[in-house]
């Protein structure tokens, strides 16, 4: 027996081990490659047994599912809180966008670490404010630029750093210039489009 086997964890209560073990996830996919984060790297990193993970998750799933809802719900607290961010990129957004995509690459399905309808709704409001898109523009007008902006924030997470010879700086600042250009003519591009109501 070595004496990593002998050596005893400290005792912790459950919503303590439940805390570390998200902090644990949270933090190795801030630092190492996702396919890195294992049962045994996670346990260690948060300094419990792992069997800590399937007693209070079920599941490494249930971890990463646990992780990806506080990771998204930082991202809110994040733009609710903070001076206007414009297009600048969210640490935890960021975060959120590579995780779960991850998440679905090595197929967790898409539906279980759904965000709260409420915490998309007020994602979508708190993002618009944040381009300063006008107020009372249809909601399909607002949801179709949401979604720009979120394509926009994944590519910045995930294409750019894996294509930088095409997501160069340059691209993404021109990108960033085009969407500033098309949020100011947004009310007459939506009246054209038809989208007013």
């Amino acid at each position: 027996m070595t004496n990593d086997q002998m050596e005893k964890k400290p005792r912790v209560s459950a919503d303590e081990a439940k805390e570390l073990l998200v902090a644990a996830v949270i933090h190795l996919a801030e630092t190492v490659p996702l396919p890195e984060l294992t049962t045994r790297r996670i346990a260690q990193e948060a300094n419990l047994d792992a069997n800590a993970i399937f007693r209070h998750f079920r599941s490494l799933e249930g971890l990463f599912i646990a992780a990806a809802h506080v990771i998204g719900s930082r991202a809110v607290e994040h733009l609710t809180h903070n001076a206007r961010t414009g297009f600048t990129l969210i640490h935890d957004a960021d975060l959120w966008v590579r995780f779960t995509t991850w998440l679905s690459l090595v197929g967790v399905e898409p539906a279980k670490f759904e965000a709260d309808p409420a915490i998309v709704s007020s994602l979508q409001s708190i993002t618009l404010e944040r381009l300063g898109v006008p107020e009372g523009l249809s909601h399909r007008t607002g949801t179709a630029m949401f979604t720009v902006a979120l394509a926009f924030i994944q590519a910045q997470a995930i294409l750019t750093p894996s294509q930088p010879g095409f997501y160069t700086p340059q691209v993404m600042d021109d990108s960033m210039l085009l969407m500033a250009k098309v949020v100011e003519h947004l009310e007459q591009i939506a009246s054209e489009l038809g989208w007013e109501q």
